[in-house]
């Protein structure tokens, strides 16, 4: 059948004609009218044609069009139904070494469905209910380290004397105090922290260049804080935890934060994952969600650099009943009500523990399921490049980067990334209780209060004296130092009793059953807490006014400074 039909707004005939054509193969519309006339018109005719029964399987084929009303006439002739098959091709990039940090791809073919270049519900249906409740106990803030882009949260104003930009020692958060603001859980990235509120409202500080703040702050001007007595020249909108715009409005019940590099999450109540920022790669800045990539990249050849960056909180398409949120530095994981695991970002550095190839790359903004054990997932622990996870018989599953052992697999040139989860050898036989990947090195606490290190060590990341060390234990450099520690093994210098560990760029910290934290490792710009600069080789407990009640609970290692809770009393 063929219909032609002039498009006449004002009664004159000014504009070119529209040529529909439906057959069992396709739907051809060309011509370049105006919008709101088109799309009245085609309405109109959709409603008299009758379309032929195999429709979906319709292709569509614009002239001329202009994407306003391209966009509304494809979502009135496509039959939701409709799926296309993606064949990817060959990742031809490189294997990652010591030195090259791009891994080898494979064939291995995948199907995307069409649902998967929609663009995410803002307001997901919540009628099934609440499955995630917020925690209610008000907590001190503890901070320490460098923040030379607002990360300790401590504002652009000297309080008691003291710079915000630099703590030697603990500092209890006077911006965060538990009687004022109430903070019940707090996310820390590399460069940005998140807390949610006892109210429910989300606080961000830190580095926004990409977002990751989920809110504006280029109205700062320097000179409005340096003519201030106390000031300096940090940032105030971003040094000051300060609410995300556009959660209020959605009528949301946050349960939990989490936060990478440059962007921040949300989880709801009913299990949907809110977030904003990007995700970066070796390249620079990656993007965040797929459909944007898409779109431009069809539209324009080249992707339209804004569209990688999402300022305003946005529901991640794809993600439900999900209890739990645990973001590494350009990727995150959830784990769902049933045990399943979910991860999405930038998969550069295997963290996705998927193939991934160069011409569908942002594939892996969308989140898909960790070929783990079928609902048999109990926690999950992002680091910066690899991931653990542990299941309900207590085996721990790793992924990721592992140029340095971080993993727990033994590194050689043939596994510099565990491509898909493999369990962890040197963890079998313990019960554990918490994880924490690092940069290049990871920890890990026992039931009994054991803390294991393996890894990176040539920066007393393992806590253990250097000279000490084996050679069945250890790889050493050219000039007989510690480099890598092989497998799992039991740091002695650590506190009976550990219930907690973190592990940051090079630095680690462990938690008691008291609360009384220890640090050790690299120490430039006072990252470990310790008052000084010197790598601390051993586990060494943190002094100070900031920790004089002790009680810590949680501790979040950044790039250059840490935060640390415990409950208020």
């Amino acid at each position: 059948m063929r219909l032609r039909a002039q498009l006449d707004k004002t009664g004159r005939n000014q504009h070119p004609s529209l040529t529909l054509t439906t057959s069992q193969e396709n739907t051809v519309v060309k011509g370049t009218p105006d919008g709101n006339a088109v799309v009245r018109t085609v309405r109109n005719m959709l409603k008299s044609i009758p379309l032929v029964a195999s429709a979906s399987s319709a292709a569509f084929k614009f002239g001329n069009a202009t994407r306003s009303w391209k966009t509304e006439i494809t979502q009135l002739l496509t039959p939701s139904s409709r799926k296309r098959k993606l064949s990817e091709g060959v990742d031809t990039r490189e294997h990652v070494s010591l030195r090259s940090k791009t891994p080898s791809g494979g064939t291995k073919r995948r199907k995307v469905t069409a649902s998967s270049y929609r663009k995410p519900r803002n307001t997901p249906s919540t009628a099934d209910g609440p499955i995630n409740s917020a925690p209610t106990q008000r907590l001190d803030v503890v901070v320490f380290g460098s923040g030379e882009n607002g990360e300790l949260g401590l504002g652009s104003i000297r309080y008691d004397r003291k710079n915000p930009v630099v703590a030697d020692k603990p500092r209890v958060n006077h911006l965060l105090r538990a009687d004022e603001v109430g903070v019940v859980q707090v996310a820390v990235g590399v460069r940005h922290c998140a807390a949610l509120t006892h109210e429910g409202v989300v606080l961000t500080w830190g580095l926004n260049d990409s977002r990751a703040l989920g809110r504006n702050t280029t109205s700062w001007e320097k000179s409005k804080d340096i003519n201030y007595k106390h000031a300096t020249d940090i940032d105030s909108l971003e040094s000051t935890p300060l609410p995300v715009e556009g959660l209020s409005h959605l009528g949301l019940k946050i349960t939990q934060v989490a936060a990478t590099d440059n962007a921040t999450f949300a989880l709801t109540d009913s299990g949907f994952v809110y977030g904003w920022g990007t995700f970066h790669d070796s390249d620079g800045v990656y993007g965040f969600l797929r459909h944007k990539m898409q779109k431009t990249h069809k539209t324009t050849r080249t992707h339209d650099f804004d569209a990688r960056f999402q300022a305003s909180p946005v529901c991640i398409e794809g993600l439900r009943n999900i209890k739990h949120l645990s973001a590494g530095m350009n990727h995150v994981l959830a784990l769902t009500t049933s045990g399943d695991v979910y991860a999405w970002g930038s998969g550069q550095q295997a963290q996705l523990a998927r193939r991934l190839v160069q011409r569908h790359q942002h594939e892996s903004l969308t989140p898909r399921m960790v070929d783990l054990p079928k609902k048999g997932i109990v926690n999950i622990f992002a680091g910066f490049n690899h991931s653990f996870a542990l299941d309900r018989q207590g085996h721990v599953w790793t992924w990721g980067l592992n140029n340095f052992g971080q993993t727990g697999i033994p590194a050689n040139d043939e596994n510099l990334h565990i491509g898909h989860p493999t369990l962890v050898p040197g963890l079998e036989g313990y019960s554990i209780r918490h994880m924490a990947p690092g940069f290049h090195h990871s920890l890990a606490c026992t039931a009994d209060g054991q803390v294991l290190a393996w890894g990176r060590c040539d920066a007393s990341q393992s806590g253990m004296d250097p000279v000490a060390l084996s050679n069945d234990k250890c790889l050493f450099d050219s000039r007989g130092r510690p480099r890598i520690l092989l497998n799992p093994t039991l740091i002695p210098g650590v506190a009976a009793g550990t219930k907690f560990v973190a592990a940051g760029m090079d630095n680690s910290l462990a938690i008691d059953e008291h609360g009384t934290v220890s640090c050790w490792g690299y120490s430039e710009n006072f990252r470990t807490g310790l008052g000084s600069q010197n790598t601390a080789e051993m586990p060494t407990e943190l002094v100070g006014k900031g920790v004089v009640n002790r009680g810590f609970t949680y501790a979040g290692c950044g790039g250059e400074f840490t935060i640390m809770t415990r409950p208020c009393v």
